[in-house]
């Protein structure tokens, strides 16, 4: 029995260490059409998401960067096909937080992607306070 679970034990050890940047995870580039979910505001402020219809991701290796409303945006594709990405300055900060869903392959040899998690705004209001939004969504790669 204790050989049996020596393997398990190596498994478990491995996923309690850092997480690391995908190698041979599935090409997330692609245009995806999103679906908006939930929203929460902190109280007291007035803020809204950007909520983009469309999203189109670049991939080099892990590295995956995109642009909403004309806003650069980079970040990391994880192992764990989490996906991370972030922009902003000091008044107005973005980060999108998805897990990568692998689907069907298609018949061209292609992979039909599913991303789900948020999209985080924050920015500074008149007295200088952080406000923070959060919004919902799923992406379909089209």
């Amino acid at each position: 029995m204790t050989r049996r679970l020596l393997p398990l034990c190596w498994l478990l050890l491995g996923a309690c260490g850092e997480v690391a940047p995908c190698v041979s995870c599935p090409q997330v580039a692609g245009d995806y059409t999103v679906l908006w979910g939930d929203s929460e505001v902190d109280e007291g402020c007035t803020i809204d998401g950007p909520r983009v219809a469309e999203l189109t991701l670049a991939q080099t290796d892990s590295n995956v960067t995109t642009a909403v409303n004309a806003v650069p945006m980079g970040g990391t594709l994880y192992v764990t096909y989490d996906l991370l990405l972030r922009s902003g300055n000091a008044e107005r900060s973005y980060a999108l937080r998805a897990v990568v869903i692998p689907g069907a392959q298609l018949i061209d040899g292609g992979t039909d992607i599913e991303l789900r998690g948020s999209f985080t705004t924050q920015e500074l209001d008149e007295a200088g306070n952080q406000c923070e939004a959060r919004d919902s969504f799923t992406a379909t790669r089209r």
